[in-house]
């Protein structure tokens, strides 16, 4: 009985991922509704429109007020997207364009205008610098001039603000003087002609001028206190013999228990320790120099040097700076930072985090990497976990196992100016609107000492000029210079939705991890249309109740799903960035592993490295839909391969790996754009390590090279354009399982297959 219910469940999503394929479209009622468009697209390049209600052979589009039309080029016969050419003759800049089906033309939509996805340090005071981060924020992308404002607004009241940083993808400025209070951000990115405001869900604020001594940069400085007190009337003589554990803990107890809290100084001199400093909330460890102050520690192996206890797990408010930490002996410590909450609920319900304003700042963490690990001493370097407001600056942590392992943040995480060495783990950015440019991760994977990767990201994240070398062992599946993985997130339930009523679905054919909304590590549950009516948006999820079947969602539908759609419910890797970072003598390279939508890798260089991926994975037994949605592969240089794969290139893989029923009920990919890539190769071709996800193929790619046919696409809307490929064996690698996949503009120099098309699923 139990077998039969099993198989009436799974009979509508197997139906549905025969069935929706070929389903009938029926004419539209209305006009089309735009969803989202293609970004930063110059004259000549191809622009996607996605939405719905298109019809093939009769959408067209055009820009407003004109009868310049965008030729066409591909019309998703469901009626999701349509792809069209922008004239070449068109002047490079914002378009404002319309498009039409039988019932009429829809409302206007903007192509290229700036938008701003999020805001670090979002209550500064004049003089400080606030970051954004978005898309088309540089007019030179798309063909213009660099002319990028911004200014604060408040009612009718307007203030400039000095422009210090742009690129295509993020904007420093400083801000400006002005009264201490709520604001509009607005950017413009054609020097004033037109502005667009910021609209997301952080709010923004100017407040009193306030004090920041070690220069952290970000407003919650000035929560600290920055009172100082000498650890030598305590006791503490730093001569590098005597035991200074006593004397040092009793300034930091001494000071908690004044009204003010503040700084225990540390002048230059080493100071030997024999069991972990305990920080309280409202403590700074501080040193006078970096090199100068030394914390030598001589006790029992396991446990930490330095860690937070009693409020300053809960609360945090801790930080530590400027001072080198070594190791005296052959015990080492298990995580030599360990701040904020433990290592408990907190890691995988983020919603009971409470600790904040956090900081590392100029230490040394100064171990042995080629040792022989003992049990629990690992040697790790830092260990977070905490709601907000962490900062990790300009450190230089050498360490056996992580720089920074297995930390959970919520949001707003700075980790800069750091050089990071180490032989196993990685650099955790798990918190939305993180910042993490300007660091060198040196890897030393050939000690065996576990898998090695550089940067683990999730969701908002910018990483900037992050130079990443030397990771990957053939005994371990690693080596990413930097990846965004839903490593404990990943998918919770999917299936098919039955009706919808205003924001709430009933669904059906559902298979699920769980029905509970507070397991999340990072971000919150999402809701995805992955087929069908409203397929690719994106909507928070409020509510899950498996008796009903019903998920409920957070926003307003622009397209109501309907019995047609099908759908994931996930913690997404949202629009992370990663621009102008280096990967050298790396395994694998710049990683989307899955569940990332809205992402960019661009502007890259790869060297000796696997290149650029974005994954996909459809593995029903393990309850598996990893996605890629609307992300951009651009711009990037890829030169030499991989020493374990011997492959490199920038591509799309789809892996569905359902070889029976239930075969895969909607689109893994939807919205890739590969454009602008350089790849240089060498020929001939060394034979392949068969090494990595990556397909093991050079060139530029799209196409299943694992799992099994399904006998329908996979994937949608795919642009392949103006990339320049050299020296290779293979150019250009496709299959059938893509709908819409175009390729224009493309160069081969000395490629022996340019064009490698794969007549099959």
């Amino acid at each position: 009985m139990r077998m039969n219910r099993f198989l009436f469940l799974l009979l509508p999503m197997f139906l549905l991922s025969v069935l929706l394929p070929y389903a009938s479209y029926a004419a539209p009622t209305v006009v089309p509704v735009i969803l989202r468009t293609s970004e930063a697209v110059k004259p000549g390049e191809l622009l996607t429109v996605y939405g719905e209600y298109f019809e093939s052979g009769i959408t067209q589009v055009r820009f407003t007020g004109t009868t310049t039309y965008c030729p066409i080029t591909y019309t998703d016969p469901q009626g999701h997207y349509v792809t069209c050419t922008i004239p070449a003759a068109q002047t490079a800049g914002i378009f404002t364009m319309e498009a039409s089906n039988s019932v009429g033309w829809s409302s206007s939509f903007t192509v290229n205008a700036p938008k701003v996805d999020w805001i670090y340090n979002n209550n500064p005071w004049t003089g400080q610098t606030t970051k954004l981060v978005g898309r088309n924020l540089d007019y030179a992308e798309f063909g213009g001039t660099t002319n990028t404002l911004v200014r604060l607004v408040n009612g009718t009241n307007m203030y400039p603000a000095t422009v210090t940083a742009v690129n295509p993808f993020s904007i420093d400025f400083v801000v400006p003087t002005c009264p201490n209070q709520g604001y509009t951000v607005q950017v413009s990115t054609n020097g004033g002609t037109s502005w667009t405001a910021y609209s997301g869900p952080q709010p923004y604020s100017t407040r009193k001028a306030g004090s920041d001594p070690l220069g952290l940069g970000v407003y919650w400085a000035t929560n600290m206190v920055w009172t100082q007190h000498g650890v030598t009337p305590y006791g503490a003589t730093g001569n590098g013999t005597t035991d200074d554990t006593a004397a040092i803990q009793s300034g930091i107890d001494d000071i908690k228990s004044s009204p003010g809290h503040g700084v225990l100084y540390l002048p230059n001199g080493t100071y030997r320790i024999t069991s972990s400093l305990q920080l309280p909330a409202g403590i700074i460890l501080q040193g006078q120099s970096q090199s100068g102050t030394i914390i030598k520690y001589d006790g029992p192996g396991g446990g930490s040097i330095i860690k937070t206890k009693d409020d300053g797990i809960t609360l945090g408010n801790v930080g530590v700076a400027r001072m080198t930490i070594n190791v005296a002996g052959s015990n080492f410590p298990d995580i030599a930072l360990r701040l904020g909450h433990n290592f408990d609920a907190t890691v995988t319900h983020a919603d009971t985090r409470t600790a904040a304003q956090i900081f590392v700042k100029e230490v040394t963490l100064d171990y042995t990497i080629d040792r022989a690990i003992a049990s629990g001493q690992r040697g790790m370097g830092l260990n977070i976990v905490a709601l907000k407001n962490v900062a990790i600056q300009n450190n230089t942590f050498k360490t056996t196992v992580a720089a920074m392992s297995a930390s959970y943040v919520n949001q707003y995480l700075d980790i800069s100016n750091n050089t990071f060495e180490y032989a196993g783990s990685a650099v955790h950015l798990t918190a939305n609107y993180s910042v993490a440019q300007n660091n060198v991760i040196i890897g030393h994977s050939d000690y065996n000492r576990g898998d090695a990767h550089g940067f683990t990201v999730r969701s908002q994240a910018y990483l900037y000029n992050n130079d990443i070398r030397n990771l990957g062992n053939i005994n371990h599946n690693d080596g990413e210079a930097i990846m965004g993985e839903p490593a404990g997130g990943g998918t919770k339930l999917y299936g098919a939705v039955s009706s919808v009523a205003s924001k709430v679905l009933t669904v059906n054919g559902v298979t699920a991890v769980d029905w509970d909304l507070t397991n999340n590590r990072w971000d919150k549950w999402h809701l995805l249309i992955v087929d069908g009516k409203g397929m690719g948006q994106l909507n928070e999820v409020s509510a899950l109740d498996s008796t009903a079947s019903t998920v409920t969602v957070k926003d307003n539908w622009k397209v109501t799903p309907d019995s047609t759609s099908t759908f994931i419910v996930f913690l997404p890797l949202r629009g992370s960035v990663y621009y102008q970072n280096t990967s050298t003598n790396n395994a694998k390279g710049f990683w989307f592993y899955g569940d990332n939508i809205g992402g960019v890798i661009a502007n890259n260089t790869s060297v000796d490295s696997e290149g650029v991926l974005a994954n996909t994975v459809y593995n029903h037994n393990n309850k598996r839909f990893n996605i890629s949605y609307f992300n951009r592969l651009e711009r990037n240089i890829v030169t030499g391969y991989s020493p374990l794969s011997k492959v490199a290139g920038v591509g799309l893989r789809l892996s569905p790996e359902a070889k029976t029923a239930p075969f895969i009920f909607g689109n893994l990919a939807y919205g890739t754009d590969i454009k602008g890539n350089q790849i240089t190769g060498v020929l001939p071709a060394p034979a392949i390590g068969n090494y990595s996800e990556a397909p093991d193929v050079n060139g530029i790619y799209a196409y299943r090279n694992t799992g099994y046919s399904q006998s329908r696409t996979i994937s949608e809307a795919v642009n392949i354009q103006n990339n320049i490929l050299n020296t290779l064996n293979k150019g250009i690698t496709k299959d059938l399982n893509s709908n819409g996949l175009i390729k224009v503009g493309n160069t081969f120099t000395s490629v022996t297959v340019p064009n490698n098309d794969i007549s099959g699923y």
